[in-house]
């Protein structure tokens, strides 16, 4: 599968996802790095958009003798390209404000 965050160009200052972008393999895991940053003084309602592809070749797997994972029920295809696509999106929400330390013996 091959995933693809796009944060809002309002925001690419507040918000950093790494990787933006990956490929993951079948059973592979990608750890995914979260930044909020306020920069004003101000409540923050952030959507950002993920779009994931299925990457599986559904051609390789037509029905044959010589062609392994044959018999696959192949009426669940996606696109043309034989891709599924999917986007979701996660909400962040946040507040920036004034920092300040008070420090008494």
């Amino acid at each position: 599968m091959e995933f693809d965050w796009k944060v809002p160009e309002k925001y690419v200052n507040e918000v950093g996802l790494q990787p933006v972008k990956a490929i993951l393999m079948p059973n592979q895991e990608q750890a995914i790095v979260a930044t909020f940053t306020a920069l004003k003084k101000k409540n923050y309602e952030i959507v950002v958009p993920l779009t994931v592809k299925n990457l599986f070749d559904y051609a390789k797997h037509f029905v044959g003798f010589f062609n392994p994972g044959s018999g696959l029920n192949l009426t669940q295809r996606g696109t043309d390209e034989g891709t599924l696509t999917l986007k979701k999106s996660i909400q962040i929400i946040g507040a920036g404000n004034d920092g300040s330390v008070e420090i008494s013996p």
